[in-house]
């Protein structure tokens, strides 16, 4: 969980930065929108809003917003960010209703008397870094904090996620969400990491039921292995390498170039079609019929001979012309299939 436990809080991080710095809370540096009444609708708090947050058995604890999500009861719940944890994983993070947050701005009195009850003394000093780590001004935030409103980041200010540009576009995924039953969904955008904030790259899903969330990148990952292993998933593997050995049978094909006709084969099949039959294997594998068939065309006509010459010379140079036309067939099609192996890792 998160903040599970005292002692593992102070291990992150270095807490004798705090001792001697001023908690004074500066009540017009983060406003927050007010609660809504209907959790149901839209966020109560903008992105990169600097909230209270409170988790079982903890105090209130200094946050930001990062995203919102929907709820399996439809509410919203905010996936907010601690100020003063540096686990660097899910730890960092919660998903708690509206009903658990409170504006920064709105309790300025919590940032010099703690409201926290308990005799943690790593719980304390953990807090007090926490609301330093806080208020700190844009320029010296930690990487994981929000710069003012005022200066807008592709965070704070909701620029649009993006539709193309990453190869996850299109990805099936798979979130259980610590259940048996494994619920389903699309990767259609995307939005970069923003270096300015520390902020890490979001990834947009689209569930087959109609609800939508945002994913660290860590939970792509995870949510795009469960899908691996979800039937469906497994299918889509299978379909994928079904279509990458299809594209490696036609390259294959089309590196087997036609070989040039002999005057006297090209002789057999003008005997094959008068007799109306196809001899069942190559004429170099038949001695008898081979030497048969040397004699009828040693017999024929000096004219008729060259005739079939010529067709055999026309041949090779269509044999010549294939070979060279040979690099460039095999260059789109390797192409199709390095293709349909970023499909099956696209879903």
């Amino acid at each position: 969980g998160n903040m599970s436990a005292a002692q593992d809080v102070s291990v992150y991080v270095d807490i004798s930065a705090v001792e001697g710095e001023s908690t004074q809370a500066d009540a017009t540096s983060q406003a927050a929108a007010p609660l809504l009444a209907d959790e149901t609708c839209a966020p109560a708090f903008e992105r990169g809003v600097l909230v209270w947050a409170k988790l079982s058995s903890f105090p209130w604890w200094p946050s930001r917003v990062r995203t919102w999500k929907k709820g399996e009861d439809g509410k919203q719940l905010a996936r907010i960010r601690f100020f003063g944890t540096e686990f660097g994983d899910e730890r960092d993070y919660a998903l708690l209703p509206v009903n658990k947050l409170i504006a920064f701005a709105e309790k300025p009195e919590w940032c010099s008397k703690m409201p926290y009850s308990g005799k943690s003394k790593a719980i304390r000093k953990q807090w007090q870094r926490a609301v330093v780590a806080a208020q700190l001004p844009p320029e010296l935030m930690e990487p994981e904090s929000d710069p003012e409103p005022e200066e807008p980041t592709p965070i704070s200010s909701q620029v649009d996620f993006l539709e193309e540009g990453h190869t996850w576009i299109g990805q099936r995924i798979a979130r259980t969400f610590g259940k048996k039953r494994a619920f389903l969904g699309t990767i259609v955008s995307w939005l970069p990491a923003d270096e300015a904030t520390g902020d890490g790259v979001l990834f947009h899903v689209k569930h087959d039921d109609g609800d939508e969330e945002d994913l660290e990148e860590f939970e792509a990952v995870e949510a795009i292995k469960t899908y691996d292993e979800h039937p469906e998933g497994k299918k889509s593997a299978r379909e994928a390498e079904k279509a990458q050995r299809k594209a490696e049978r036609a390259l294959r094909k089309a590196n087997a170039v036609k070989p040039a006709l002999t005057a006297l084969q090209i002789y057999q099949r003008h005997v094959e079609g008068i007799l109306k039959v196809s001899m069942a294997a190559p004429i170099s594998e038949l001695p008898e019929l081979r030497l048969l068939l040397q004699e009828e065309y040693d017999g024929l006509a000096e004219w008729e001979r060259q005739e079939y010459e010529r067709r055999a010379l026309r041949d090779r140079v269509r044999h010549e012309r294939e070979v060279k036309r040979r690099h460039k067939r095999r260059a789109a099609l390797k192409a199709q299939a390095q293709a349909a192996d970023v499909g099956s890792g696209g879903g």
